[in-house]
């Protein structure tokens, strides 16, 4: 297709706390999205960035794929025939974007050049299930499905000659989020989801048990799996994780009382934590007042962003609080409010939640929010002296 062109950009504001511009990248109604954060949909040199477009978030088949450039806040159109039912992937900070279109066909479209190439065509039915990733060198990718059954597991494709095989299987991977380590290409991370029962139907009949999820590695080389101390019995229940690029470590938050809003008794004074194999326990991050959800890493491996709920979910009107974003370093102990209030919910659908991430150059965050209509994707500015203060 040709690519098309257009300007939806809007500088809405100068946050508070990080003393940047929120600049909002999407206006069109549609639902708006910047895929997930957890591996970053952003090219190598940082400017530009995926987004995904559709009318309808559950029903409406096919979605577009655009492309921001954060130098020029401009636009393209690359594909229009996205399946809206399975998320693209990638493999984080890189160049290409895989996505499947509703005919079976796995493509993939360059966010330097534009350029759109297919890559193969599966013969079987997808059912996604918990999204995909790509290996660094691009030859393979994992991607959580279900097979009749239902059975859930994480599938290998060969993106060279389009053979796929079992990567790794679970009754309880209703949700496996695999994630290809971007850098070393020596892990893909899971995550299991302790107690989750499907129905005879696919559908998810429980998503979790008491226990909570739980997030470990396999070793792509042998495929035995390699454990790593996050969720029970080594901390609460798993909220979300990813890699800190070239490491094979993970950072991860965790779940906390609602209620009486205190973290665990394992890890009293944070919900953030990192975790690497033949680790026997995580390493806390402590932010005390802080309640992460979502969360990732820079390319850097210094830096990381979250998703933060501050005080409580619901304000004292029972309506649902926006979340902030906070920044902090890894290696400092340092860490700061970048955005104050997304007017993001982070209820329902994922179009709803932040998703934020940091792009290669550190120069932004980029998040989705639902508190400007139709939800959109918006990229917050770090300024060098926000990023000076974290040390």
């Amino acid at each position: 297709m040709s690519i098309r062109f257009g300007s939806e950009t809007c500088h809405r504001y100068r946050d508070p706390a990080g003393k940047g511009w929120v600049i909002q990248l999407t206006c069109g109604s549609s639902n708006n999205i910047n895929i997930y954060g957890e591996q970053p949909y952003c090219s190598p040199n940082g400017r530009r960035v995926a987004i995904e477009r559709f009318v309808d978030p559950s029903f409406t088949p096919t979605a577009m794929l655009l492309v921001a450039d954060l130098d020029r806040f401009q636009l393209a159109l690359v594909a229009d025939d996205v399946s809206s039912f399975i998320r693209p992937c990638n493999n984080a900070f890189g160049e290409f974007v895989y996505y499947w279109t509703n005919k079976n066909e796995l493509k993939r479209v360059s966010l330097m050049t534009y350029e759109s190439k297919l890559i193969l065509v599966d013969d079987e039915p997808i059912v996604s299930r918990g999204g995909g990733s790509v290996s660094p060198d691009h030859r393979y990718m994992v991607f959580g499905l279900y097979l009749p059954g239902p059975r859930p597991v994480v599938m290998r494709y060969d993106l060279q000659s389009g053979r796929r095989e079992i990567f790794y299987e679970h009754p309880e991977i209703v949700n496996p989020h695999p994630i290809w380590e971007p850098v070393t290409g020596r892990y893909v991370l899971i995550m299991r989801n302790h107690g989750s029962k499907l129905s005879a139907d696919g559908a998810v009949e429980k998503l979790l048990g008491d226990y909570g999820a739980v997030t470990f590695l396999v070793d792509v080389e042998s495929g035995k799996e390699v454990p790593v101390p996050v969720g029970r019995p080594h901390t609460a229940g798993l909220g979300h994780q990813c890699f800190i690029p070239g490491t094979n470590r993970v950072c991860f938050t965790t779940h906390w009382n609602v209620d009486t809003w205190e973290c665990d008794p394992l890890h009293p004074n944070t919900t953030v934590m990192t975790a690497g194999p033949g680790d026997a326990k995580p390493t806390p991050f402590p932010c005390p007042e802080h309640r992460g959800n979502h969360i990732a890493a820079s390319r850097c491996g210094t830096y990381f962003v979250m998703d933060s709920y501050e005080g409580c979910i619901y304000d004292k009107e029972n309506v649902i609080k926006p979340m902030a974003l906070v920044m902090g370093n890894f290696r400092s102990g340092k860490y700061r409010v970048l955005v104050s209030n997304t007017r993001a919910t982070g209820g329902g659908n994922q179009v709803s939640h932040c998703h934020p991430y940091i792009t290669t150059d550190n120069r932004h965050v980029i998040f989705n929010s639902d508190g400007y209509g139709a939800p959109h994707v918006f990229a917050a500015e770090i300024t060098p002296e926000f990023l000076k203060s974290l040390g």
